[in-house]
């Protein structure tokens, strides 16, 4: 995984994530550095399988990370995760810059979670990978876990001697 993110205290936190989650990340802090480091991770072959891009840096910001990232053929195999500020990137645009999906800032743990999931277990997009005409393109279904919400605590109340835990109730 490679993190591109100007702000330390964020590029830090997305790092600390991920190697909570048993990564070995990379990180950079402007879009110069980033495409140098996936060219020479591609050079090697052994590139990335994600960028985590932050959309608002100074100088080249992650949208033209992006668009030079999808110029070069040797990258497509890496997939771009926008983390982005304000509004949700469009469909156009997403599929131009071959741009997998994005989340909001502040990033939550768990969604990022859940978007690299997705992302990885997706593979990369088609717009990112050429593809033959003879080779179909299939999507399967990723599950989302369920969440279960906190229901309410019974407490049962007796005269009895006996004891009954307190019980809770999942819809």
């Amino acid at each position: 995984m490679l993190v591109v993110d100007d702000n330390t205290t964020s590029r830090s936190l997305l790092q600390s994530y991920l190697v909570d989650w048993g990564m070995r990340p990379e990180a950079v802090a402007d879009g110069a550095a980033a495409l140098e480091l996936l060219s020479t991770a591609a050079g090697k072959r052994d590139p990335f399988e994600v960028a985590l891009v932050d959309m608002v840096m100074p100088g080249m910001d992650g949208l033209e990370v992006a668009r030079r990232k999808a110029a070069v053929a040797a990258l497509a195999s890496t997939q771009v995760l926008m983390l982005r500020t304000g509004a949700p990137l469009d469909v156009e645009t997403t599929q131009r810059l071959g741009v997998g999906t994005s989340l909001a800032k502040p990033v939550v743990r768990a969604d990022l979670h859940e978007a690299l999931v997705r992302l990885v277990s997706s593979g990369p997009t088609a717009s990112t990978v050429p593809r033959s005409a003879a080779e179909p393109v299939v999507a399967a279904p990723v599950p989302r876990p369920r969440r279960r919400r906190p229901g309410p605590t019974v407490v049962v109340a007796s005269s009895s001697s006996r004891t009954i835990p307190p019980t809770r109730w999942w819809p």
